[in-house]
């Protein structure tokens, strides 16, 4: 009844995702990807948000303090 969805996953590939629990006839759900990673939107934050230079967070990266 469309509550699972069938996804390609960047890591391991095609997956099946479970949909929302509710179903709304104006705005269906469709699922398209995957939800974010841990860590994907480090180097935005830390760079735009926090003021971190480029420098300092590859120096982070290759410490293993950042996801």
């Amino acid at each position: 009844l469309g509550h699972y969805h069938v996804i390609e996953d960047p890591e391991i590939g095609q997956a099946v995702i479970r949909g929302p629990q509710a179903r709304l006839s104006r705005t269906p759900h469709v699922a398209t990807r995957a939800g974010p990673r841990l860590g994907d939107g480090n180097h935005d934050i830390l760079s735009r948000i926090c003021g971190v230079a480029p420098a300092e967070i590859e120096a982070l990266e290759a410490a293993g303090l950042l996801a």
